[in-house]
């Protein structure tokens, strides 16, 4: 349930913000079910406080929780 409503508002705050998307995983594996996330970083700007600041609060959560997080930052490609 805790774990549910953290991704919820990690899922929010995605949208909100508008600068990275998250992708949930779930699989079945020896009667356990795992959640893998996949958070995809992608900069609109790439400003060293703002990435610093995203960077920090995905690893403060993650202390707190049992799941695994792969992260992707990639620069925006040019218009």
């Amino acid at each position: 349930m805790l774990r549910s409503s953290a991704l919820k508002f990690l899922g929010e705050q995605a949208v909100k913000k508008g600068i990275y998307s998250l992708i949930k995983q779930k699989m079945d594996d020896r009667k356990e079910r795992l959640t893998e996330i996949r958070i995809v970083v992608v900069c609109f700007q790439m400003r060293s406080f703002a990435l610093i600041t995203l960077l920090t609060s995905f690893v403060q959560w993650q202390e707190h929780q049992s799941v695994s997080f792969v992260l992707v930052i990639a620069p925006q490609a040019a218009t």
